[in-house]
């Protein structure tokens, strides 16, 4: 009685598979109708992006320099990691010149 069960289950889960590959474009329709400004999508081979469904949607949480209140959003991998790189370089280049500036005054101080 177990192993039909397992056939039978495996079968129906087959036969949605099958109906969702052959409705794939409809069903993704439907779904990135739901996201507000749905873009392409390259993950998707060009369709509709489907938002926080998908394994590339990801969370991210940043800080407001202006107020320092922290916020989240969701964004695409495939766009954020072009945004965060940007950010990383601008962060980096601070650093080496808050560096250089300590090393200067210490140099200074060493120096009288």
């Amino acid at each position: 009685m177990l192993g039909f069960l397992i056939k039978f289950r495996a079968k129906r889960s087959q036969a949605l598979k099958e109906k969702v590959l052959n409705n794939r474009e409809a069903l993704l329709n439907v779904m990135s109708d739901n996201i507000k400004g749905a873009s392409l999508c390259p993950a998707l081979l060009g369709e509709k992006c489907i938002g926080e469904m998908c394994v590339k949607f990801k969370k991210y949480t940043s800080t407001n320099g202006e107020t320092g209140k922290k916020f989240t959003y969701h964004r695409c991998v495939d766009t954020q990691t072009d945004n965060l790189i940007i950010e990383t370089n601008e962060l980096l280049h601070s650093l080496i010149v808050e560096q250089r500036k300590t090393q200067e005054l210490l140099i200074a101080m060493v120096e009288k």
